[in-house]
């Protein structure tokens, strides 16, 4: 040093130097301000140097993160160099930079400058390693809050959509990168959906790879994140990936325990962009409850679509066990399952035992009409499944090899077909089809059509049950010599047959929406009339004989039955029956007068 170390004077200023520069490295709280106190402390006059500069590096680095330098040094012009000196700055084992000082040419360091210098040295470590913990823990503190308002809002949302596109922009802003991919897994498919992308320069949504392939597929198998530090001359990039501007890749699996969820990617167009442990730290830290997140939303719509399935399964089933014509139910039950399943068409065939074969009764959208066809058991997707009793998905049914050859111009592209049984007699057979050849029938809509086939072979056969009663019920009704007039619960006429026409001399257009009673009796008779009524149409059957007036005024004689008809314990209406007999009491008669003669 210039100045004797032995002059009090000198001593007390040299304290008060150092104490400054303590005191300022100790309130130091970044490494610019550590490394400006060291350097403005030791440019104080009485240490005797004309430039002091501090320089820190990073792990690896060529060139100086930080470079801090007093504003003195040599300026004379002169050839010849400053006398200099520098001690390497140290945080534990590693050397994390330098602290340099200069004198003039000629000049020299002493041991006290040495033991100085090296005091200062430790110091500027000492205060860097305080500083980058300190910045390391307040980076974290920040990164957690981050993580809590992340998972917050991610578990408040359950909208699938949304939440897969929020998880990706969310993971995209903590890493502070220009853009990324979220994919899911279908483990009935082992493949990967991308299914959210952020500023990649390219829609890759919808687009599907295999486990392995590309960055996201490769974690997706390896199930251990990657950082890839130039994605185009990476040796697994995808071919679906031909766009360029994808430089720095960062990527790590969704996993809840060892089950896959899917993948996610981060991505920066800078390619000198480096992504570090930090980064890798921050998203593993991110990922697992990101795929929680998502595990949550999808279970979440999944029993949303399970209650909406059901109610719309309910809304079929009632729709259908109210219509009980047997050509409209074949029709709507095409028409549910093909709105149920979101398909483009359908085709209806219903089980004809006496010919062991199917006939199409029901066809909806699928190129060609069909109505009217007729199929063996196992010819074709119906046939086959008729045969099988289980049920059929078929990918591409153009290039099936069991398809019929009477859909030779059909657009069927996808195709899904199920048995309907009754136990396990055959009813009938349902297919649902899709003209986009992308379109893929999954395990859900399997599920669905399982749910649905029953319920419809139901509503079919009691559609094919009420039409054969209703057949016979004609065919009793209209050949019966007895009349016989339908009434509603009004006891008004709803229908007659043609011996009612007969003894009666009305026709059923005349009759129809009339009161009986009031129709076929006379003032004096309506009394007795009603009580027949009344009595069925509350639930109990009644029978006499008695008089009744025809169209004409005349009366007949007749034998009456009264018999409610029920659904359940509740009556919907009655029927009444009138046997003429008029010759059975004219031959008593005649029989009487020869007993009495």
């Amino acid at each position: 040093m210039s100045t004797p170390a032995t002059d009090p004077r000198t001593l007390q200023r040299l304290r008060s130097a150092l104490l400054n520069m303590t005191t300022a490295v100790a309130e130091a709280t970044t490494e610019p301000a550590v490394a400006r106190a060291i350097v403005d402390g030791l440019t104080h006059d009485v240490f005797g140097f004309d430039r002091v500069t501090l320089s820190v590096s990073e792990a690896g680095a060529s060139e100086p993160v930080l470079a801090v330098s007093s504003n003195g040094g040599s300026t004379d012009g002169g050839s010849e160099q400053p006398a200099k000196m520098a001690l390497p700055l140290r945080i534990g084992d590693s050397v994390v930079g330098e602290l340099e000082v200069e004198r003039p040419a000629g000049a020299i360091f002493d041991r006290g400058d040495v033991e100085l210098l090296t005091a200062c040295a430790r110091q500027a470590g000492a205060g860097l390693a305080r500083t980058r913990h300190l910045a390391g823990e307040q980076r974290r503190v920040k990164e957690q809050q981050a993580l809590l308002d992340t998972l917050a809002d991610l578990s408040s949302q359950l909208e699938i959509e949304q939440l897969l596109q929020a998880v990706l922009e969310r993971a995209v802003t903590l890493l502070g990168v220009t853009g990324g991919e979220l994919a899911v897994y279908n483990e009935g498919e082992q493949l990967l959906t991308i299914v959210a992308s952020h500023n990649m320069g390219t829609g890759s949504v919808g687009t599907r790879m295999q486990p392995g392939e590309g960055a996201m597929g490769h974690v997706a198998l390896s199930q251990e994140p990657l950082i890839i530090p130039n994605y185009q001359r990476w040796s697994g990039r995808s071919s679906q990936y031909t766009h360029d501007t994808v430089q720095a890749v960062i990527v790590a699996p969704l996993l809840i325990g060892d089950r896959l969820v899917g993948a996610i990617a981060a991505v920066h167009s800078d390619p000198s962009w480096q992504f570090g442990e930090a980064d890798l730290r921050l998203l593993e830290l991110f990922a697992p409850q990101a795929a929680i997140a998502i595990e949550n939303a999808r279970l979440f719509a999944a029993e949303r679509r399970r209650s909406e399935e059901q109610k719309a399964l309910l809304d079929t089933m009632t729709d259908l066990v109210s219509n009980l014509e047997l050509e409209k139910v074949l029709h709507r039950v095409l028409e549910r399952a093909v709105t149920l399943l979101g398909v483009t068409g359908g085709e209806l065939a219903i089980f004809d035992g006496h010919h062991d074969d199917l006939e199409v009764v029901a066809s909806m959208n699928i190129g060609t009409d069909s109505v009217g066809t007729r199929m063996s058991l196992g010819e074709g997707a119906m046939g086959r499944v008729a045969e099988t009793h289980e049920p059929l998905i078929i990918p591409n049914y153009q290039e099936w090899e069991g398809r019929s050859d009477k859909y030779t111009q059909s657009t069927v592209q996808a195709v899904m077909a199920a048995p309907l049984l009754i136990g396990q007699r055959l009813v009938g057979a349902i297919a649902s089809v899709h003209s986009d050849p992308t379109r893929r029938f999954g395990e859900e809509d399997l599920r669905l059509l399982e749910l649905f086939a029953p319920q419809a072979a139901i509503a079919i056969e009691n559609a094919r049950l009420f039409a054969a009663s209703q057949r016979y019920y004609k065919d009793l009704v209209l050949n019966n010599p007895v009349a016989i007039v339908n009434l509603d619960l009004d006891a008004k006429i709803t229908a007659c047959n043609p011996a009612f026409e007969e003894l009666f001399g009305y026709t059923e257009a005349e009759v129809i929406g009339r009161n009986l009673d009031e129709l076929v009796t006379t003032e004096d008779l309506l009394g007795e009339a009603a009580t027949y009524t009344e009595r069925s149409l509350s639930g109990v059957a009644a029978r006499g004989s008695g008089q009744r007036v025809r169209k004409d005024g005349t009366l007949v004689d007749v034998e009456i039955f009264s018999i409610p008809v029920m659904i359940g314990d509740e009556p919907v209406g009655m029927m009444a029956l009138y046997h003429d007999i008029t010759e059975l009491l004219e031959a008593r008669q005649a029989a009487e007068s020869a007993n009495q003669a």
